[in-house]
């Protein structure tokens, strides 16, 4: 599977590439359009979209490249671009799905990097007693990394075998 994933991942990578240089000609347009008309409050409403829409498509390339992935294990599928025609079929039937086990599982993420950013602000690493307590939260947060990771990846295959599932009548 190895050089299947990595193919995907190329692909992920080649589309970021892709946003990021998007995002950065918009960027240098809207700061000349923004010098024309002289306006602070234009500048901060046309980077916060922006900035909006550079988040929503690295999600959306993000939830794509892990889906397919996950359709390619499970389907044993040795062409990537039919996992890629497959999960855009199935992201396309059950998108609401798909965004709202994205949001829960991000929203879940965001929450112990939040709570981990707060630890850290009130744990000092001058004594050496803290330096340890400071290496066990951040070994902590790997874990925690790791476990939503694995829950994304876990909740992907329940949806593809739920969603996809053959269904058998009795009625005959």
């Amino acid at each position: 599977y190895w050089y299947r994933f990595m193919k995907v991942t190329l692909i992920a990578l080649l589309l970021f590439a892709i946003i990021f240089i998007v995002n950065d000609l918009i960027g240098n347009w809207l700061s000349y359009i923004s010098k024309i008309y002289n306006s602070v409050l234009l500048d901060l409403l046309t980077r916060s979209v922006r900035y909006l829409i550079l988040l929503i498509l690295i999600g959306v390339i993000s939830v794509i490249s892990d889906y397919v992935n996950v359709n390619i294990a499970l389907k044993d599928l040795t062409k990537v671009r039919i996992g890629f025609r497959e999960t855009f079929k199935f992201m396309r039937l059950n998108y609401t799905l798909i965004f709202l086990v994205f949001l829960i599982v991000s929203f879940i993420g965001a929450v112990g990097a939040d709570v981990y950013n707060v630890i850290v602000i009130y744990v000092t690493i001058t004594p050496f007693y803290f330096l340890i307590i400071t290496f066990i939260i951040k070994q902590l947060l790997i874990i925690f990394r790791l476990k939503i990771t694995m829950l994304f990846h876990s909740t992907a295959v329940f949806l593809f075998k739920d969603q996809s599932a053959d269904i058998i009548s009795d009625f005959s």
